[in-house]
């Protein structure tokens, strides 16, 4: 529950923030809940639990993580870059798993979920520049969590309005941290810092993150875009903002999505909420420039 995944996350952003070794034990704990026994994997009960844990290591990273009296505004202990430690040195256990070549491939469909949330709330709160350092391995998975956690908002979205059905992946819907997924995204797009893992990967993955933004930036209310979820307006802004940057992109890479971009924003101009009109006029009229260069 929620109060357990704070209680979990304060105890471990203590620890971390004082350079304790126990922050090591408890933070392999709680990778090692992302991915419940095979016997186990398929109840909702793992899957809750699974969730809880990708949520708790979020606490543990957030400068608000654990409740005011862990900070250092109210005299906690916090050592210096301890954010950018704890990143680096449970990201790799975190994605292990998702890597094509792991031995746990094999299991790994059950368990991507929660190994995503986690990654996603991990590197949200991580300083910028150990993020873009680690992007060879993070980039290449932004768009299967923009997928992943959109397609659950969805499904919860459902399960609410179906009181009588049960969702196990409604664990794992975090609207935060599908804005944070897009946000990350955004700053792979943006910061030069990330041009070089951008550059190699453009190619391979280029249509996927553009692909994934138009679906979030048109999923607004009866804005006729693909996704049948409804999504927040931040998301949508946002999505509309990342799709500008990513005109920044290899003209190569990004040439044969300019169609699908145009179509995302045009649906976004109907978008009830003026910031994402107004988002949705800038994207398509970059858009439209990149298709006129060719013309």
């Amino acid at each position: 529950n929620a109060a357990g995944v704070a209680a979990a996350g304060g105890m471990l952003r203590a620890l971390a923030a004082r350079a304790d070794p126990a922050a090591a034990v408890l933070a392999s704990d709680l990778v090692a809940a992302l991915s419940p026994p095979a016997a186990s994997a398929a109840s909702g009960a793992s899957a809750r639990i699974a969730a809880g844990a990708a949520r708790a290591l979020g606490v543990a990273m957030s400068p608000d993580g654990g409740g005011p009296g862990l900070t250092r505004a109210c005299h906690g202990a916090e050592r210096a870059i301890f954010r950018q430690r704890l990143f680096t040195q449970t990201l790799p256990a975190v994605l292990a798993p998702l890597e094509p070549a792991s031995s746990a491939a094999a299991f790994s469909g059950a368990h991507r979920p929660a190994h995503l949330l986690a990654l996603i709330h991990l590197a949200c709160h991580a300083p910028i520049a150990a993020v873009l350092q680690s992007g060879d391995a993070i980039l290449p998975l932004l768009p299967e969590a923009m997928s992943a956690l959109s397609e659950t908002a969805s499904k919860s979205a459902a399960s609410v309005s179906r009181p009588d059905s049960t969702s196990e992946s409604a664990a794992f819907a975090d609207r935060d941290a599908l804005a944070a997924t897009i946000m990350l995204t955004a700053a792979f797009l943006a910061d030069p810092r990330g041009r070089d893992a951008l550059a190699r990967h453009a190619e391979k993955h280029a249509g996927a993150i553009v692909d994934a933004l138009c679906r979030l930036g048109s999923a607004g209310e009866g804005g006729g875009g693909r996704s049948s979820a409804t999504m927040s307006m931040e998301v949508r802004e946002t999505a509309l903002e990342a799709l500008v940057a990513a005109t920044s992109l290899p003209f190569s890479a990004v040439y044969p999505q300019r169609h699908a971009a145009v179509a995302a924003a045009t649906a976004a101009l109907d978008d009830p909420k003026r910031r994402v009109r107004r988002a949705a006029a800038k994207c398509r009229g970059v858009w439209q420039a990149l298709d006129a260069k060719m013309n």
